[in-house]
């Protein structure tokens, strides 16, 4: 679900809802979380407005945010390009707080 790599980086599983009435993050299905996108799954543009969700949530430039598996699916993995462990590992943290874990 939320994994901290062996290089550092930082990966999020989601499942993607897209066309929701609002982008927001939650709750836990599974070992995945919840993202509900507003954006309709056309042309990528689910997929930037997931990638700018976990940005501003987070508060990570969204150059270092890429969809690791799942580009054209609802199942995504998302991977934080950090090259910082601990960085990595205060994220996690800080997300795990967000979803009332």
């Amino acid at each position: 679900m939320i994994r901290v790599t062996a290089d550092g980086h930082l990966e999020i599983d989601l499942k993607v809802v897209p066309r929701a009435s609002r982008s927001k993050l939650g709750p836990r299905l599974g070992d995945r979380i919840k993202a509900q996108i507003a954006a309709p799954p056309v042309d990528g543009e689910a997929n930037a407005e997931l990638v700018a969700l976990i940005a501003k949530t987070l508060s990570v430039p969204r150059a270092q945010i890429a969809i690791a598996r799942g580009e054209q699916g609802k199942q995504k993995t998302l991977r934080l390009m950090l090259h910082d462990s601990a960085r990595a590992q205060a994220l996690a943290t800080h997300l795990e707080t967000l979803l009332g874990n």
